[in-house]
């Protein structure tokens, strides 16, 4: 069995969530206990969702809704008639509690959306994150000189609900901070889109089908690095920092921050090779 997870996340505006939860799927190293989604039409998020766990007969697997707000799911439309599952009636912040507290030291949580579902839940429990065997969270930028943004600027997940992102920052130290200054640096090339394109297998089929809605192009894996992170850390170098919020979400090196683990470089040919690998493998998690 698995390390447990919890996968937040907002799937269906940008590509790399269906990207990440594709890798989870196909890592035997994880054990999915439950995925909640947030920000935006959570339901329509949840649909996508649901519809990629059927794909691998993960049926079981509970998937919460957060809170609903107006925004863009650009990829709905490849879910919009799945009705063969449903979400939990639980709430998104609830589950997240729940889960945390039955297995104390246990779950790892990997956090790669706007961080609302973990602001609400830390409003439940301000203590939940302290019992959490670790927080691995894809969102800022620090501005490292030598990352792939030595000007450090917004980042989506991060400002997005600045407050939530305050508070799970501030949350615990066993947190992991994957931030655009590493996750940039990972492209998912023409050619290994058109490799999942002629894989006969579930989840390439539904991430091409997927892709056709997304009005991007070059997709970085952002999220998919942050799950790689749960399985191998040693695609990253980390380093310990003190990392402060301010009221805009930009995250900040602060002698007053939360000392937490930063991802400083990355080897990205060895992460591109484990996702390709991975996606491609026949496994299917059953």
């Amino acid at each position: 069995m698995g390390k447990p997870i919890i996968f937040d996340t907002d799937i269906g505006s940008d590509i790399d969530d269906a990207y990440a939860l594709a890798l989870i799927l196909q890592c035997p190293e994880l054990e999915l206990t439950g995925v909640t989604v947030g920000h935006g039409p959570t339901r329509q998020r949840a649909k996508l969702a649901l519809k990629m766990l059927h794909y691998t007969g993960r049926d079981a697997v509970p998937v919460a809704v957060g809170r609903e707000s107006d925004w863009d799911v650009n990829q709905a439309p490849w879910a919009e008639d799945f009705d063969l599952l449903s979400p939990i009636e639980q709430p998104a912040a609830e589950f997240v509690v729940e889960t945390i507290d039955s297995r104390p030291g246990e779950i790892t949580l990997i956090c790669v959306g706007p961080f609302t579902n973990l602001g609400d839940a830390l409003e439940l429990d301000p203590a939940v994150m302290q019992k959490a065997r670790r927080v691995i969270v894809m969102g800022g930028c620090i501005g490292l000189p030598d990352g792939a943004t030595p000007e450090p600027h917004p980042e989506y997940n991060a400002t997005t609900d600045a407050e939530a992102t305050q508070k799970l920052l501030a949350s615990c130290g066993a947190i992991t901070l994957v931030p655009l200054d590493v996750t940039k640096h990972v492209p998912l090339s023409e050619r290994n889109r058109q490799l999942l394109a002629e894989a006969d297998l579930p989840l390439p089929r539904a991430l091409t089908e997927l892709y056709e809605y997304w009005p991007g192009e070059t997709p970085l894996l952002h999220d998919p690095l942050a799950v790689g992170m749960a399985v191998l850390p040693r695609f990253c170098q980390t380093e310990r920092m003190r990392i402060s919020v301010d009221d805009a979400g930009a995250t900040l090196i602060s002698e007053d921050g939360i000392e937490m683990a930063v991802c400083s470089t990355v080897e990205a040919e060895a992460f591109l090779h484990f996702f390709m690998s991975r996606l491609l493998s026949e496994w299917g998690g059953k």
